[in-house]
């Protein structure tokens, strides 16, 4: 059908719909109010898609959008005009340099970006240029691993086809304990492949790939830049479909200075998760392009129904849409004969659609805990359309069809939905009645298809019929980097109707603990689940953190059989200290009304982490692993820093007061610290994460995370070196202490006015936060926290009680002769003098800090002889410093300890 008879039977719908009389259906299915209609519009409106969840605009955003058309036979200009939704301002938002093609669409975007103009892709670079070559660790010295990359579909990597360059592969990472690592690769050059032949792609944002990758095998993609390692260049990932007809699009980074996109030479692939199966691969075409923009206006669509009105540059509306509430996945789209909801399809006309959505004729209770059989009526309508499953399987039009009442007296999983033949079904409702006491501490109910979840072949929490035999049985189905969809609903402590519902993203998450029969899981909060984000103080030690993108549901990862309470212990004694951790709360965890036990809730340290913690926008985050790997943005910067540690002698107080600018050096103290306290021996060279904002630019942080090694586990090999050598080992390579890992403390303890603090701050932290008392009163209110789930828990998994109380004994007695141990690991190390034991003391209202350790209370702490410490005051709220009680008065003052001193600071 043309263009021009579509828009005939566009414009006899719209008269149609003009008419308020003429809405009629058996289920009420779109409420459309009655707006102006311009038959002499030179653009019509033709879809509205304001929720959005799969198309993205050229930053990689899913902003909501409206789709224009142009039924003329000659381009028509839209400069000049302007889309509001509120006739009270007509010039909300105005077009500048946009041109429609004759019979041709245009989208615009709802983002709050305000980019009036629309321009077209150009800048296309061939990203096939030449000097392939592939690299597995079978081919590393002196040990070499099991993997492979080789070509496939020919004898080389890169071979022509129709006169062109076609690129083609195929890896598998083997499982390599000796080694100790795995990795596979093949490269291909933009030019020559040179690391000396950099290209200019600095007017491009977009990579397009076409051609065949292996059904659902994941490809790392990485940039290569001239001044970086290959493997430290710009990441991203692609998951094949299988079709070779496939393009992958890719949306690149235009701020900041990673990927410097002046200076590529080439590109890096790499297998990911292909333990089991090789991934393959083939791509006809791999270009670079500038791939433009669509306009962007400076104000959102409202999701729950509004208006849209465009109008020329007199202020003369031309035309108009009403749009209801749109159900997620949908767009409200014109589609030949008329209005109706509809798959999006930005850039073509809709060629179906459903004329509402079906209307639920029945009430669920709500989910919860029950003790009592109840009754749920679905009325006696055959035609009523309603259809369940139980047991957590999405119910569809062939579903039993309910009828009558049902009664429910054990516990069970119902999903429910309406269907009615050219209606969008209607919302799912997810319920779980669970027939059992509930548990004392919040509770999560995980609903999911079973058999996405549980099947033996192809369940995500399985190891199916790939798995290794061999721990972490790598190959397993918990080992894909798969999402699937699931529904959370979430319970107080205490409280029998649910905090709240939300539908979400599931994956599997950790490391080796996802071979434990209870694994870790993250949540992904997103709008093609359902919804942008989860708003809720899930934390109420936190209750500022209300906006969440992820969240992790942890397993006590290494530890899970030992202990319910290492890895948060160690980052929560920390609070007050400015270091970032992963708040937590204990849950229980329920899957499909399966009781799965404790597990903890947790932040999840991406990109998104900073949002919620600091406002900061994820894009704008520099966010590193050890290795210098980047999570997120680029690792360019603290490259530079190590570089510059590793080059200067920071006993040069110029050099490191240069240091001081780019890191925040207290920070980095009170993290070295932590994990020196616990004597975590599973890092340097393992869970270590660092970030920066680029805007607002800061200085570079530490993370704390995965702290299960600490308090003394028992799962190290090297538990018999004292921390301080552990980490100031200049030899040591690899893991767990490699000196790649420790090049800043080591050199930032040569500066001798840094040495002073850091033992001065070290001895206050003992004293204060990592004293016994402190630690204990932590660790028991925890402990206090999950005490009448603990049984149940360990019942379901099968841990022994006794061996569990038996760390929780270990973890105590670390607690107690710690910093004892540290002081005097310190002491030889440093080669201190004597220890003096002296007070400090608060006296009113505010706060004495020791070389910025804050102390708020009476604290006795040993310090060394011959180390100056630095005393400073800080006035708390409604009081004022009025001077020490040896009469000095000055806010700062620096003394060398000596056996018996206390030292007063009065507030008034």
């Amino acid at each position: 059908m043309r263009w021009s008879g579509i828009f005939a039977l566009f414009l006899v719908f719209a008269v149609a719909c003009s008419d308020s009389d003429s809405a009629s259906a058996v289920e009420e299915p779109i409420d459309e109010p009655t707006l102006p209609f311009v038959r002499s519009a030179p653009v019509l409106f033709t879809e509205v898609n304001p929720k959005n969840n799969s198309f993205e605009d050229e930053d990689g955003d899913k902003s909501d959008w409206i789709e224009l058309f142009n039924p003329a036979d000659s381009a028509v200009s839209l400069a000049g005009y302007s889309l509001t939704n509120d006739l009270n301002e007509p010039h909300k938002w105005t077009f500048g340099d946009v041109k429609i093609p004759a019979q041709g669409f245009l989208i615009v975007f709802f983002s709050k970006k305000n980019r009036p103009d629309y321009a077209i892709p150009s800048d296309s670079i061939n990203m096939l240029g030449g000097g392939a070559w592939g690299w597995s660790d079978a081919q590393s010295s002196p040990v070499a691993g099991t993997s492979f990359a080789k070509p496939w579909l020919s004898s080389r990597y890169l071979s022509k086809e129709n006169g062109a360059n076609v690129l083609s592969g195929q890896m598998q990472l083997g499982e390599n304990e000796e080694l100790g690592w795995s990795s596979a690769c093949i490269f291909v050059g933009v030019g020559t492949g040179s690391s000396h032949d950099g290209h200019d792609l600095s007017k491009t944002n977009q990579l397009l790939l076409t051609g065949f990758v292996t059904k659902n095998e994941e490809l790392e993609l990485r940039l290569t830049q001239t001044d970086l390692d290959d493997w430290k260049g710009w990441p991203t990932k692609i998951t094949g479909t299988g079709d070779s007809s496939t393009t992958y699009l890719i949306t690149l980074p235009t701020e900041g200075n990673f990927p410097d996109l002046k200076n590529i030479y080439g590109s890096r692939f790499s297998a990911v998760n292909s333990y089991k199966n090789p991934v393959q691969f083939k791509f006809t075409s791999f270009v670079a392009r500038n791939q433009g923009h669509f306009p962007h206006t400076n104000f959102k669509l409202p999701q729950e129904g509004g208006n849209i009105f465009l109008l020329d540059s007199t202020g003369t509306l031309r035309d108009s849409i009403a749009y209801p509430k749109v159900p997620s996945g949908k767009s409200y789209s014109f589609a030949g004969s008329g209005w109706g909801f509809a798959t999006p399809n930005p850039m073509e006309f809709s060629l179906e659609s459903y004329a509402g959505q079906a209307v639920d004729s029945y009430q669920l209770p709500a989910s919860g805990f029950y003790s009592v059989p109840f009754t749920i009526s679905f009325g006696s309508d055959p035609l009523s359309g309603i259809h369940c499953e139980a047991g957590g399987k999405l119910p569809t039009e062939l579903s039993p069809t309910m009828l009558g009442d049902l009664t429910i007296s054990t516990t069970t999983v119902l999903r429910c939905a309406t269907f009615h033949e050219g209606m969008i079904p209607s919302e799912i409702l997810t319920r779980t009645y669970i027939f059992e006491p509930q548990p004392s501490i919040a509770v999560a109910f995980i609903t999911a298809d079973p058999n996405q979840l549980f099947s033996p072949d192809s369940g995500l929490y399985e190891e199916g019929p790939n798995a290794s035999s061999e721990e972490p049985h790598y190959g397993a189905n918990y080992w894909l980097d798969k999402t699937i969809p699931a529904d959370l609903t979430f319970f107080e402590p205490g409280s029998t109707s649910p905090a709240f519902e939300i539908s979400a993203g599931y994956e599997i998450f950790g490391n080796y603990s996802r071979a434990n029969p209870k694994k870790s899981f993250a949540l992904k909060f997103r709008k093609k689940y359902g919804s942008a984000a989860l708003e809720y103080r899930i934390f109420p030690e936190h209750p500022d953190l209300k906006r969440f993108k992820d969240l992790v549901f942890r397993n006590n990862g290494g530890n899970w059989s030992q202990d319910y309470l290492r890895d948060r212990l160690g980052s929560s004694i920390t609070r007050g200290l400015g270091l970032d951790y992963q708040k937590a709360r204990p849950s229980v965890v329920y899957y499909n009304g399966e009781y799965y036990g404790i597990h903890n809730i947790r932040e999840r340290l991406n990109e998104n982490y900073f949002t919620t913690n600091y406002g900061i926008s994820e894009t704008a985050i520099d966010l590193l692993k050890c290795d210098q790997s980047a999570t997120a943005g680029s690792p360019a910067n603290y490259v530079e820093l190590e570089e510059y540690v590793k080059s200067h002698d920071l006993a040069d107080s110029a050099a490191f007061a240069y240091v001081a600018t780019q890191m925040d050096v207290d920070n980095y103290t009170n993290y070295i610290q932590t994990e020196i306290y616990i004597a975590n021996q599973d890092w340097p060279a393992n869970n270590m994460k660092m970030w920066r904002s680029r805007a607002p630019q800061t200085k570079w942080k530490w993370i704390l995370y995965d702290l299960d090694f600490g308090f003394n586990n028992g799962h190290s090999q090297y538990s018999d070196i004292d921390m301080f050598h552990f980490i100031l080992d200049s030899t040591a390579t690899g893991y767990p202490n490699g000196k790649e890992y420790t090049v800043l403390i080591r050199n930032l303890l040569k500066n001798e006015n840094y040495r002073n603090r850091f033992v001065n701050r070290f001895s206050a932290l003992l004293a204060g936060k990592f004293s016994a008392d402190s630690v204990i009163a932590r660790e028991r209110l925890l402990m206090q926290e999950i005490s009448s789930e603990i049984s149940h828990d360990q019942e379901r998994w099968n841990h022994s009680s006794s061996y569990m109380e038996s760390h929780v004994e270990t973890i105590e007695e670390f607690a107690t002769s710690r910093p004892a141990e540290v002081l005097s690991e310190m002491q030889s190390v440093f080669e201190l003098g004597k220890m003096q034991t002296i007070a400090v003391e608060p006296n009113g209202c505010g706060t004495i800090l020791v070389d910025g350790i804050p102390l708020r209370q009476t604290t006795e702490l040993k310090l060394f002889a011959d180390v100056p410490v630095t005393l400073s005051v800080e006035n708390g709220a409604g009081c004022t410093f009025s001077g020490w009680t040896d009469g000095e008065t000055s806010l700062s003052r620096t003394i060398l300890p000596m056996d018996g001193n206390i030292y007063v600071a009065n507030f008034r």
